[in-house]
């Protein structure tokens, strides 16, 4: 008989795709977390995304959907009231 059981999944997003850039409300908090089991492969090329965010170069391509935005429903600059 199974007595007990566990899964430590990896902490993800709703919709599969992590968070990687800025948060939309508060300036110099950034986020690159969500990645799922995906973590440990992608986390090379997501520290790289970052980094180039941070030190302000062009992407390689579009980011916006690593967006927090596009999970809150908030364009970057928008007042969120709880």
């Amino acid at each position: 008989a199974i007595i007990q059981q566990w899964a430590g999944l990896r902490p993800g997003t709703d919709d599969g795709v992590p968070f990687i850039g800025p948060h939309p409300q508060m300036q110099g908090l950034y986020f690159c977390a969500g990645h799922f089991r995906n973590g440990l492969v992608s986390a090379p090329a997501s520290a790289r995304i970052l980094v180039d965010m941070l030190l302000q170069r062009a992407p390689v391509f579009d980011l916006d959907p690593f967006g927090m935005q596009r999970h809150c429903g908030m364009e970057p600059g928008a007042v969120h009231q709880a």
